[in-house]
């Protein structure tokens, strides 16, 4: 048989075990609820039907036909309405029926039963009042008299009727819970049931009126003659006193777990799971444990515990069933039990929570947390349990047959307050998010801001522990300042993995989903709520600094206020300067979004001198700008965005310097970009920028910045693209392969070759691989088949014209670009713009 699955079980938590196990008996004190359905048919004496909602006449002759209803006090029964103020009417003064209604009143009834924890007992429901709370009708706190033999509880049920205020407030050991029935769904009934041994009492009704239904709730006898233990409210005082006490002890042993996950009995599905559904043992031990964490200051939360493991395995008898001529028995996954295989080794597991669930029943994202050793709990729960998911993997190629198999299960998860951060962290600082927000916005009070702050602090030391851990652990880098700067970026495989290595989607360490950018952005937005400037600078300088994309431009400008100027402009400075490489049009935008703020708001001598120096950095980092690589995966996608310079970007730019008012900066910006045209295609970025700026109001003539930019485009163009691309009168391809083996000397004599377009290699697989190698390897401009005849196969190679087509579709583009630009400045050219678009109109000619 195969060995059981590793569980982390802590066998040192006994006496909290035991407290903890004797809980068993569901239900709370009081349940709540309400359905959607039919409503009853309700027939008074002297009124009529009553109509949903219950109009406001209706309500009138109804109390027409009511009393002041009494309470009880000792032997006693007395009327006073300084105690209570209330309508009542006995059931023969109506009628309660309608085709569903016994079917709705069974579902109610089970409903209460359920949650009162006494689905063991015989219980049923007898009518005793109707009642009509009016405008400013209260009953103060008491408890209820046992109105009839077996009376253990009361059941209210409220009908629809406009109202507001009348909670319901019940009291049992020290426990309070506040039942809202307001309400007026026409389709809707609300109730509530609690046990008659607690003290409750209805608020006053603020306004409009509450008509309810009370019912005793009864215990039947099993037998006569035999005594049956009346029900009261489960009470766990002594048990939830000594889970507090183990749980706190739990905690502040040498060597504690840092968190408990308790194993629920029952099965839940991760889509619904929460605290309202849980069942039985699972729901009276939930109740003992919320109370006990209150008391111990812990958390608790519910997820989903789940504990993988994989590894080689072999068959069972798989002799036997080999079929004739495999020399080992091979078939596609499936589910298999423990007596199919047995593991040869566990070579890989773990073991983690995720799907959580706070005590208020929220679903939040902590991601997913470890399950370390020692902190699963009650020791032995998955004994003999066989695993939730187990599959055998078909053997191929050189693997063997390999098994895996999991245990998925809901638990109660605790850890002290103290200690959420820590535990949080586990998954890494991007699951502390969630948790930091919520409690940012529940800080009403200083102090309590300062409480968040704090944690915050914690959550970026952690997040620049992993930030150097993972820059440490990253060899790799791209020289920017290599010779040959502006040459076109290789299109081989290997240097697209190379900018992969370094600026790859792996951007955020720490994360367990790897959500980027996002999650410095609501960072930073946290901060800025808290007002918590030091973190900012120091968030922005460790974490941002070293990792900025773009994305968090927006809210990094919403941090200039609390910043200062000062301190906003040396950060923002020093982020361009480092960043600007890697990540240039979000530099951009970053300097253009501050310019913008500065336009809206009246510019002061501290705010100018700080744009000044992001201007700067912006400038001074063009010229060193790189044409990025071509995206060869989804991974470089969002890279991709960031480092592609495009027309409006530049065009955002070029706009914000101007407004900024400094002739040399948007001289030397545009400089830079005639002097970098690996950067600002002039075809793909300048020219549709020069047309966004023209569309904005700008001129092309009279303004010497954009008369520099378009004649740079124009020549650029014109060198590439006056004059049509020869059409390949042959075959030939010139071509020097890296190697000098006999295959590749034939492949460059085809390549050569102006007169044959296919050649044919027989050869045997490792020979055609490395043919296929070279060729994609060098881009030769040719397609490659193997064709599966004979042996060994034939790798047929034929030459295309694809690059011929590219280069052929590049000048149609130059084209149209070389007449937006005459568009541009129209029947305004002179001098040199003039004899441009007179080389222009002759290049368009030739075109056609």
């Amino acid at each position: 048989m195969a060995t059981s699955i590793e569980v982390p079980y802590n066998d040192d938590l006994k006496p909290f075990e035991r407290a903890l196990a004797g809980v068993r008996r569901p239900g709370n004190f009081v349940t709540q609820g309400s359905f959607e359905a039919p409503m009853p048919r309700i027939d008074v004496r002297d009124v009529g039907i009553l109509s949903f909602p219950i109009p406001d006449a209706q309500v009138e002759a109804l109390i027409a036909q009511c009393e002041r209803a009494p309470y009880g006090r000792g032997r006693e029964t007395v009327l006073d309405t300084t105690v209570r103020k209330v309508w009542q009417l006995a059931p023969p003064r109506f009628d309660i029926g309608g085709k569903s209604w016994s079917g709705t009143f069974d579902r109610i009834l089970a409903s209460v039963v359920d949650g009162l924890g006494c689905a063991d007992a015989s219980v049923s429901a007898e009518l005793y009042k109707l009642l009509v709370y009016d405008e400013g009708a209260f009953f103060k706190a008491h408890r209820d008299t046992e109105k009839t033999e077996g009376m253990f509880g009361t059941l209210l049920i409220v009908l629809p009727s406009r109202h507001a205020g009348g909670q319901l407030v019940v009291r049992h050991t020290g426990r309070e819970v506040a039942v809202d029935l307001s309400g007026d769904e026409v389709a809707e009934l609300k109730f509530a049931a609690f046990y008659a041994d607690c003290e409750h009492e209805v608020l006053r009704v603020t306004c409009g009126h509450r008509v309810c239904l009370v019912y005793n709730l009864l215990q039947q006898l099993r037998d006569k003659g035999k005594s049956t233990s009346q029900l009261v409210a489960p009470l766990y005082e002594a048990e939830t006193a000594e889970v507090t006490k183990q749980l706190a002890s739990a905690f502040a042993r040498p060597g504690a777990p840092t968190k408990i996950a308790w194993l629920l009995e029952h099965q839940y599905s991760p889509a619904g799971l929460s605290f309202d559904v849980l069942k039985g043992a699972d729901k009276a031990r939930a109740t003992v444990l919320r109370t006990a964490a209150a008391r111990a200051d812990c958390a608790i939360h519910l997820g989903i515990v789940h504990i993988e493991e994989s590894g080689p395995a072999e068959y069972r008898g798989w002799e036997s069933r080999a079929p004739r001529g495999w020399g080992r028995y091979h078939r596609p996954e499936e589910d298999a039990s423990n007596e199919d295989f047995e593991v040869v080794e566990v070579s890989d597991g773990s073991s983690y929570i995720d799907n959580w669930r706070t005590s208020e029943d929220v679903s939040t994202d902590f991601g997913s947390l470890p399950l370390r050793e020692g902190e699963l709990l009650p020791s032995g729960a998955l004994d003999d349990e066989p695993p939730d998911e187990q599959r055998l993997l078909e053997a191929s190629g050189n693997e063997g047959v390999s098994f895996e198999r999991a245990y998925h299960r809901a638990a109660l998860l605790l850890w002290p307050r103290s200690r959420f951060i820590e535990v949080l962290l586990q998954s890494g600082v991007c699951a502390t998010l969630p948790y930091l927000e919520m409690h940012a916005a529940a800080a009403t009070s200083d102090a309590e801001r300062q409480v968040v702050i704090g944690e915050a602090r914690r959550v970026i030391e952690a997040w620049e522990r992993r930030v150097i851990d993972r820059d440490d652990g990253r060899a790799a880098h791209l020289d920017f300042d290599s010779e040959g700067a502006n040459e076109p970026v290789s299109e081989d495989r290997g240097a697209d993995e190379d900018w992969h290595e370094v600026f790859g989607e792996e951007d955020d360490a720490g994360s367990a989903s790897n959500r980027g950018s996002g999650d410095r952005i609501r960072m930073l937005a946290l901060l800025q709520r808290l007002a918590d400037a030091p973190s900012i600078e120091r968030f922005i300088g460790s974490i941002v600094m070293a990792q900025f994309r773009g994305d968090e431009a927006a809210v990094l400008v919403g941090s200039a206020p609390l910043l200062g100027a000062a301190l906003c402009g040396a950060l923002f400075t020093r982020l361009i300067r480092q960043r600007m490489r890697a990540a240039p049009r979000g530099c951009m935008s970053l300097f253009v979004q501050m310019a913008d703020e500065q336009r809206r708001a009246p510019r002061t001598p501290d705010w100018a001198a700080a744009l000044s120096g992001i201007a700067n950095a912006v400038v001074d980092g063009l010229p060193s700008l790189h044409r990025p690589p071509p995206a060869r995966s989804s991974r470089s996608v969002g890279w991709k965005r960031w480092l592609r310079i495009d027309a409006d970007t530049l065009a955002d730019l070029l706009e914000a310097l101007a407004a900024f008012g400094s002739r040399e900066l948007q001289a030397a910006a545009c400089a830079a970009i005639t002097a970098n045209s690996a950067a600002f295609d002039p075809r793909s970025v300048l020219v549709p920028a020069l047309r966004s700026l023209r569309d904005r109001g700008a001129t092309m003539i009279g303004n010497e910045d954009h008369e520099r930019l378009w004649l740079h485009a124009a020549d650029v163009l014109l060198a590439r693209s006056e004059y049509p691309l020869p059409v390949p009168r042959d075959w030939r391809q010139e071509t020097k392969l890296s190697c000098d083996c006999a295959d590749c000397h034939e492949l460059m004599v085809f390549a050569a070759d102006p007169e044959r377009q296919t050649h044919r290699f027989r050869m045997r697989q490792d020979r055609r691989v490395h043919l296929q190698g070279q060729i994609e390897r060098h881009g030769l401009d040719m397609a490659h088949v193997t064709e599966r005849k004979g042996s060994p196969q034939t790798l047929v190679c034929t030459k295309t014209r694809r690059r011929y087509e590219r280069r052929l579709a590049a000048y149609r583009k130059d084209i149209g670009a070389l007449s937006t630009l005459a568009e541009l400045v129209g029947e305004a050219s002179v001098g040199e713009h003039a004899s441009r678009c007179e080389r222009i109109a002759v290049a368009r000619e030739r075109a056609r």
